[in-house]
């Protein structure tokens, strides 16, 4: 279980991650269909960000594995079917998650991720270039 402090820092994660970020799709940013900006890049959390759902799920994984918290990437499609990416939080007994969405105003629960349909997740608490592997999800949409 979260403690209401730490609820209280993703709230902050979410809020910082969300007034500076805008959405740009990787095709007209970088003209590439897909890119991943370096870690650098997504620090720190005031920092605005003009990229696409990877890079703000990035920043928040990020900030929140620097408040010791464990997280993690989740690949999913959203409602419309389309690829998206965002953020797990979880407490230390893994019990309960939220989640880091740029297409949300706040931190959710999986039932408000409505109709995403989670595909894949990344190893907790990911460091640059290391082995281990992500792991499929057989999951139902939400």
């Amino acid at each position: 279980m979260f403690t209401p402090e730490q609820f209280h820092t993703l709230e902050i994660i979410h809020a910082r991650a969300m007034q500076g970020f805008t959405y740009t799709a990787d095709s007209v940013e970088w003209h590439k269909t897909d890119y991943w900006e370096a870690d650098n890049a997504l620090t720190p959390l005031t920092k605005p960000l003009r990229a696409d759902c990877e890079e703000f799920a990035r920043k928040c994984l990020l900030a929140a594995m620097g408040q010791g918290m464990a997280a993690r990437l989740v690949v999913c499609t959203d409602e419309t079917e389309q690829g998206h990416c965002i953020t797990e939080v979880t407490d230390a007994a893994h019990t309960v998650a939220y989640y880091f969405d740029n297409r949300r105003r706040w931190v959710v629960t999986r039932d408000g991720l409505h109709g995403y349909t989670f595909l894949a997740v990344s190893p907790w608490n990911p460091q640059p270039g290391e082995p281990r592997p992500w792991l499929q999800v057989v999951s139902t949409p939400a």
